[in-house]
């Protein structure tokens, strides 16, 4: 091992051998490349660097640990930040290898910790799991200090609460891991000072959760950085719905991102959110590398004909499990769109269904479309206009 961790490897005999250091033979930590093309552990490198050892350990060619550099490609970092681990000291297993270090931080029962009050003299020190029983007794803990720990402790252990009150949030779920949000009237008032970003990273968190529905929500960036801080532990999640959450490109960005290497979410539905074609270069990045997501729903947003010539070109070049796509009501998508859809019927064969209806293309460019999808033999995709 490259560096002293607080974790084991699960199913050590299964990590892929591409991603292992050669020198300490484990999955590779803070990964650099030499100059010859061969990646180590940045530390076991400098390491064997050290030791007047200046040739590869994999080719012999010569090397210097200022020749090297750090991997970034995403797809080989992600892969080794999904590698599961145990934790040594509460045994907890089945964690992500790149969130470890949040359990550490925020969860680990076992992990040592101080007292808040520690600036107001208090030396206690101990286990996070018996904090909550120091708190009870301490006396250096401030009145405010003490309050903020209980809001503290309501975000991580609340699950959404539900409230019967018509102006309050309202929730539905099911047995089958179905969780439907959306408020009514009013502003979503917050219960025990949670955001709805809590709530929803909570639920997440906390169940199987299979299928999320989010109406009319005001989900802040802030927000969105909350929710999707629960993916990476999240196994279940299979249809995602958030329509006019006043989601924006920025919280399109932060959500984008945590998806990329998602390996379970099938469906998404971001209607009516004020996106644009920033906000879909995000989505097409996403699908460049994802694999899984096969309905991608951007009803009414303000996305243009550049926004539907990215989704088409991701689709053709780099992307072949989404089946359907649906940009209705975007009203800035016209009659110049056909050619990207002409591209779409020519070199795409996986999606299925592409929903047009509602933009603002005329009545001879929808004949065009239709006369062009005939000419291809394309019956298999319904294109609605």
């Amino acid at each position: 091992m490259s560096q002293n961790v607080d974790y084991d490897y699960e199913n050590e005999e299964l990590i892929d051998i591409n991603l292992k250091c050669s020198i300490c033979n484990e999955a590779m930590i803070d990964p650099v490349v030499t100059q010859c093309h061969h990646s180590f552990c940045r530390l076991c490198l400098e390491k064997w660097i050290q030791t007047d050892r200046l040739t590869c350990p994999s080719c012999r060619n010569g090397i210097t640990i200022n020749n090297s550099t750090a991997v970034t490609l995403l797809n080989f970092i992600s892969m080794l930040d999904r590698i599961l681990v145990k934790c040594k000291l509460c045994q907890q297993s089945n964690i992500q290898r790149g969130n470890f270090q949040d359990h550490i931080d925020k969860i680990c029962t076992r992990k040592i910790i101080i007292c808040k009050a520690n600036v107001n003299g208090c030396s206690w020190s101990g286990p996070r799991e018996q904090f909550q029983i120091h708190l009870d007794i301490c006396t250096y803990l401030s009145l405010n200090d003490r309050r903020q720990h209980e809001n503290s402790e309501n975000v991580e252990k609340t699950t959404l609460e539900l409230t019967h009150n018509h102006n309050f949030i309202s929730q539905e779920e099911n047995i089958n891991g179905d969780l439907t949000l959306s408020h009514e009237n009013e502003p979503i008032q917050i219960i025990q000072n949670q955001t709805i970003g809590d709530r929803i990273r909570n639920r997440i968190a906390n169940c199987e959760c299979v299928n999320l529905h989010i109406f009319d929500e005001h989900i802040t960036a802030q927000d969105m950085l909350c929710i999707v801080s629960a993916f990476p532990n999240n196994t279940t999640l299979k249809y995602l719905e958030l329509a006019k959450c006043s989601l924006r490109d920025i919280g399109v960005m932060f959500l984008t991102t945590h998806l990329s290497m998602c390996t379970h979410l099938q469906y998404l539905d971001l209607y009516d959110n004020s996106i644009t074609d920033k906000g879909v270069q995000y989505l097409s990045n996403m699908l460049q590398l994802n694999r899984s997501l096969s309905v991608l729903r951007l009803g009414l947003n303000n996305i243009t004909n550049k926004g539907l010539e990215m989704l088409v070109n991701t689709a053709v070049n780099h992307n072949q499990n989404l089946k359907h796509l649906s940009l209705f009501g975007n009203k800035l998508i016209d009659a110049s769109c056909i050619y990207s859809v002409f591209h779409l019927i020519r070199n795409n064969r996986s999606i299925k269904k592409l929903n047009l209806e509602e933009c603002n293309i005329f009545w001879h460019a929808r004949k065009s479309i239709q006369l062009y999808r005939i000419m291809y033999y394309r019956t298999d995709l319904q294109i609605l206009l």
